[in-house]
């Protein structure tokens, strides 16, 4: 299962909460006062980006946790 370190939500988000509607793991819910989707339950987050998807002004991003391999040295 891929990892989530971070979701992004600008300042540019119109609050439509479609992010929220198509998030079927109801990672993402809606701030009611600052009526803002926020994350909630990262670890639960499966990466599949259908929050940035939907997002009509593109103010979500996601950020996977990709780690580094190291290369052994000689």
């Amino acid at each position: 299962m891929a990892r989530v370190d971070e979701i992004v939500i600008s300042n540019g988000c119109i609050g439509c909460g479609r992010c929220v509607k198509s998030c079927f793991t109801d990672v993402l819910r809606m701030n009611p006062e600052t009526k803002r989707p926020e994350a909630k339950y990262l670890e639960e987050c499966e990466w599949c980006l259908i929050c940035e998807e939907q997002c009509p002004v593109n103010a979500i991003y996601v950020k996977p946790h990709i780690p580094v391999k190291i290369p052994h040295s000689f």
